[in-house]
């Protein structure tokens, strides 16, 4: 696991159950600032191949760490993928950073089957599954088993692609 430290209300309780690395790096007011921070940051990191990034959300940590991914060819999951606003009043960075991270991500979590439908329409190349909501990274539940069943699933896969080849 990986914290940006970009949202320091975001603490969440069961932290020390995963192997963590913590960025200090706390959202700046410039986002694509803050972007460029966290694949700075990760890249060297991501370069030792570790088998699959998973990112949430659409925040400026979530790009930060698909991108350094992507240029690590690392393979990435976006959970939460697939939301859109539609709203032009809004200010759509969060829109912006989702669309980018699912443009190259492997697969692709929606919450829910209209998620699944913008994704569909976007034409985007990963992998869709409607996994239902989860609160956080670390959740429980049904959502949470779903996304680990079918990453554990895609990652055996390809290892035995791989050893095939």
């Amino acid at each position: 696991m990986i914290f940006a430290g970009q949202h320091k209300a975001v603490d969440p309780v069961d932290r020390d159950s995963f192997p963590a690395i913590d960025l200090c790096c706390p959202g700046q007011d410039d986002p694509h600032r803050h972007v460029q921070m966290v694949t700075t940051f990760l890249l060297p990191r991501f370069r030792s191949a570790p088998d699959m990034v998973v990112v949430q959300g659409g925040t400026s940590s979530a790009l930060g760490g698909a991108l350094a991914a992507f240029m690590a060819r690392v393979p990435v999951a976006h959970v939460e993928a697939g939301i859109r606003t539609r709203d032009r009043t809004l200010d759509l960075r969060e829109e912006e950073y989702r669309t980018a991270i699912e443009a190259d991500a492997d697969l692709l979590f929606a919450p829910t089957e209209l998620a699944a439908s913008n994704l569909r329409a976007e034409r985007v190349p990963g992998e869709i599954y409607v996994t239902g909501h989860i609160d956080t990274a670390f959740g429980s539940g049904h959502a949470a088993a779903r996304i680990a069943a079918i990453i554990h699933g895609w990652l055996e896969e390809r290892s035995l692609t791989r050893r095939l080849a």
